[in-house]
């Protein structure tokens, strides 16, 4: 039984493969511009030992070089605050730093401003540093403010020190904005970013762009490869903002999720399932896009440090009733608190209780919810607490610099993790609902925890539970009302009382709004109860499944898959758009697909008049949409001699009988007169999908952010109409009379293997062949522009797509067998393993155990330009046996891939290095 599921396996080979076409480059070795052009082919058999065949999208990469840049806030320091006080003050010296980092992928100069042309507020520019060591040393801006040869992937830090102006008030804010790209507004609190990142450094006389205030890349003497960037020299710019008279704040995000629900020992019931949490603890620095997203906001992000819980004695919202025994250390007077109120209708298991490590020691408390987290007395032993139940479960950090020390801003925390066990519940469907508390202070740099106090809700990307304009929300003082008692850390999902449950985190992500924290929910329920007419797959009747997404799994949702023939010369697929089907809009006119469905009787007497019928997957509350069965779709029942076909139309989500329907109920539908108890009775459906019907592998509308079209689900019900009054089951609408069915979905799959084709460049950072940042797999082809000597590696991810048994039990599943995945780089457009530009070499060279296949028992076979074959790397890669251009590999075949079943996937790698002068030299025959 499963109370949760949520299938990603559509977006994930969605967000798997985002691919554009690259731009023309220059390279040394292989031709600049040259267009590496890759797609794979595979075949594959179901269960019935029918074949299909598949192609990949298509890969292409552009050798070249290209330049970016990023500009991004780094740091912040008050030269002149003592040591006890922590304001920014009029006069003060100050320093703001910025990471410049060169993400090109080649060396390039960069050009910093001078003071003059850095737009400032309230301040007064006394110095431009720069720092090549991680700011170890630091060197004033060159005269020129070019900063020379800085290798790929390589940060300098800018560092702009001014002077706070003297008439600046309290509250004013102090800006410097390094850079100056075309998405920056007068306003310099601007804080989007990302749009000022690596932005084309555009020409001054057609944009008005002041080249003087760009951070910006310039061709370096000492690139690999010379002359312009492909895409142009690029800038960034980014702008970092400080307030004046404002303290620091320790701005402390505590978040939660839930891992789900499982099964405890009894299946029947609620009172044993299991969730687990999760949280993190982050400490928001000042470039945290929540914090720079704040208007005017009156505070700079502070380390994190605890509270004197000794007694109250120093310290704001210190109590003294506070206290933890059983701790190594008695000493109270700095303690970070991470507290979590045991749901409602649960009890914690604390044996699985886990902490980030060994400075973090998990507490307890059996104190009523009426007193607050951070007033309760703690135990370190959850034995102990053997009178009542332990209401919160709790982690103490000792932040005394003399032992663990403050938690710095900027850094996050994780590994709070924690069970509890469902009690007391009936068999209804229950919302379990959690918020987790984080108590501290700010550091102020002074003896003790005087600083300001620092508090925190899960549910939302607040810290310090501040509202969602920066202004403070209610701190651990507020409490929730329930039954007329004061309930501190109590999960409310409707805290205005309006009954309405919206504070909520909607997603299970810490992405709430409104005031303090948001409540994380789940909801845990049993299994729908079995139909009194049983539906199903053949020889399955009492089957049960998921389809739709429905928690839980239910004999009303269960479902058989099958999978049309793959197109053929005799029925083509049509590119709607450009391209190669898998990712293009790729349509065709599948041929019939007939399934075998069986009706039983469980009963004790036998039934009469069973209908059966074609409906909407938006009917009968399904969870479909009438929009998942595309228009023209034709189904036809058959049972003995009846027979009725329909005709679909999702526009109005109704099915139609056509004419000539021989069925004996009304209109012609088929009817079963009568099952016999504990007896089954077979039926036939036949699915023709319209012409132009997607592949079941493409995305939506052929754009691969979307979803993948998947299967096309055909729901058939069968119902009783007892009293014989002839209404079919569409037409009795509130089904008063026909209330007694039973729903199985037939589902069709226009071939249901997908290849998704990936690729990223590596090179060699001196010490091995490494990811070259922003041209990793996810990154678009244009990112990808892999210099002479770079290798490529191309990635292969075989998916099977159809829907998987999930929770369910006896639906029909397609399997997908006897797999070949084929890689020839000379044939069907791909070039990968040509000589395009004559150099004497292929473009592209086999890597010596650069290919790997990721399932068990899979074999790979490597065919050389004559043909020959052998699952040998070695005896035909010329950076072994130096043999020439001509015995270099230009095939790969992978079989032995015996089944990959729904949802399941492996992967086929393989490696090519993009040809380099040295390889000519050395290689050539």
């Amino acid at each position: 039984m499963r109370k949760h599921y949520s299938p990603l396996i559509g977006a994930a080979l969605a967000a798997a493969s985002l691919f554009h076409f690259s731009l023309p480059a220059f390279a040394i070795g292989t031709s600049a511009g040259t267009n590496l052009v890759n797609s794979a082919t595979a075949t594959y058999d179901d269960a019935q030992n029918n074949s299909y065949d598949v192609i990949s999208n298509q890969v292409t990469v552009t050798v070249g070089k290209i330049a970016g840049i990023t500009n991004v806030p780094s740091g912040f320091t008050d030269n002149t605050t003592a040591v006890d006080n922590t304001e920014i003050l009029p006069n003060d010296s100050v320093s703001f730093d910025f990471e410049v980092t060169n993400t090109g992928n080649d060396v390039s100069n960069i050009f910093i401003p001078s003071s003059s042309n850095i737009a400032v507020e309230n301040l007064i520019i006394t110095g431009i540093q720069y720092s090549t060591d991680d700011g170890a040393t630091f060197t004033d801006r060159p005269a020129d403010g070019i900063i020379p040869n800085v290798d790929e992937n390589t940060s300098i830090i800018v560092r702009v020190t001014g002077d706070v102006s003297a008439t600046a008030a309290e509250g004013d804010s102090i800006s410097v904005q390094l850079g100056n790209t075309g998405t920056n507004t007068a306003d310099l609190n601007s804080t989007d970013f990302p749009g000022t990142q690596n932005q084309p450094d555009v020409d001054a006389t057609a944009t008005g762009d002041v080249q003087a205030q760009d951070v910006r890349t310039l061709t370096s003497g000492t690139a690999t490869v010379s002359g312009a960037p492909v895409n142009g020299q690029r800038e960034a710019s980014a702008t970092q903002i400080v307030t004046v008279g404002s303290a620091s704040l320790a701005m402390p995000r505590i978040e939660k999720v839930n891992a789900g629900v499982d099964d405890g020992a009894d299946p029947n019931s609620l009172s044993d399932n299991i969730i687990t949490y999760n949280l993190n603890l982050e400490v928001a620095g000042d470039s945290d896009a929540q914090v720079q997203a704040y208007t005017d906001f009156p505070y700079n992000a502070g380390d994190l440090e605890g509270r004197d819980y000794s007694g109250g004695a120093a310290g704001a919202g210190t109590p003294a009733t506070f206290s933890i025994t059983g701790l190594a250390s008695t000493d109270q007077t700095n303690l970070i608190l991470v507290s979590d109120a045991i749901p409602e209708n649960t009890t914690l298991d604390p044996a699985t209780v886990e902490s980030p490590g060994v400075n973090w020691i998990p507490v307890y408390t059996d104190d009523p919810l009426t007193i607050a987290a951070d007033e309760a007395q703690w135990t370190d032993d959850a034995t102990s607490l053997t009178t009542n139940p332990i209401t919160r479960v709790g982690w103490v950090y000792d932040a005394r610099e003399s032992t663990n020390g403050a938690i710095a801003a900027g850094t996050t925390v994780t590994g709070f993790t924690f069970d509890v066990i469902t009690t007391g519940l009936t068999n209804t469907a229950t919302a379990i609902y959690n918020v987790a508390q984080t108590f501290g202070s700010t550091d102020n740099g002074a003896t003790g925890t005087g600083g300001l106090i620092a508090y925190d809700e899960s549910g939302d990307q607040n810290p310090a539970n501040l509202n969602d304009d920066g202004t403070f929300g209610p701190d651990e003082t507020a409490f929730t009302t329930v039954g007329g008692n004061n309930l501190y850390g109590y999960a409310d999902p409707d805290v205005n009382n309006d009954g309405t449950n919206d504070n909520l985190d909607p997603n299970n992500n810490n992405t709430g709004t409104g005031e303090a924290g948001e409540v994380n929910t789940i909801t845990v329920a049993l299994d729908a109860v079995a139909s009194n007419i049983l539906n199903g797959p053949t020889g399955s009747p009492a089957a049960t499944g998921d389809i739709f997404d429905v928690v839980p799994a239910d004999d009303n949702h269960d479902f058989q898959n099958l999978a049309a023939p793959s197109p053929t010369d005799a029925n083509p697929l049509t590119e709607t758009t450009p391209g190669v089907n898998g990712y293009d809009n790729s349509t065709y006119d599948p041929d019939a697909v007939v399934y075998t469905n069986t009706v039983r009787n469980p009963g004790t007497s036998a039934i009469n008049n069973v209908i059966l019928e074609p409906v909407s997957p938006e009917d009968l509350g399904l969870s479909g949409t009438a929009a998942d069965l595309p228009t023209g779709t034709e189904v036809t029942i058959t049972y003995n001699a009846q027979t009725a076909t329909y005709l679909y139309d999702n526009a109005t989500g109704t099915f139609t009988i056509q004419a000539g329907a021989t069925g004996t109920g009304t209109d012609g539908t088929v009817v079963i007169p009568t099952i016999a108890l504990q007896s089954n009775v077979s039926y036939t459906v036949s699915v023709d999908l319209p012409a132009g019907t997607s592949l079941s592998t493409n995305y939506v509308d052929g754009d691969p952010a979307n979803d993948l079209v998947g299967g096309f689900p055909v729901p058939i019900v069968a119902y009783l109409d007892p009293d014989g009054d002839g209404l079919t089951f569409s037409d009795d609408g509130d089904n008063t009379n026909d209330d007694i069915y039973n729903v199985t979905v037939d589902q069709v799959y226009t071939g249901y293997l997908q290849l998704v084709k990936e690729a990223r460049v590596l090179r060699d950072n001196g010490s091995g062949y490494v990811v070259v940042a922003g041209m990793g797999y996810s990154a678009p082809d244009s990112a990808k522009q892999p210099a002479p000597g770079d290798i490529l590696e191309y990635r292969i991810t075989y998916t099977n797509i159809s829907e998987d048994l999930g929770s369910g039990t006896g639906s029909v599943l397609l399997q997908a067998d006897d797999i070949e995945i084929t890689e020839d780089g000379t044939i069907d457009g791909n070039n990968w393993a040509l000589n395009n530009d004559s150099d004497t070499l292929m473009d592209t060279l086999h890597v010596l155990d650069g290919a790997d296949d990721s399932t068990t028992g899979s074999v790979i076979r490597y065919f050389n330009a004559a043909g020959a074959s052998s699952t040998n790397q070695g005896a035909f890669s010329n950076e072994v046996n130096d043999f020439g251009v001509t015995d270099d590999i230009t095939k790969y075949v992978v079989n032995g891939i015996t089944r990959v079943s729904p949802s399941g996937s492996g992967s086929f790698t393989f490696q090519r290095k993009i040809t380099s002068e040295e390889d000519i030299e050395n290689l050539a025959p």
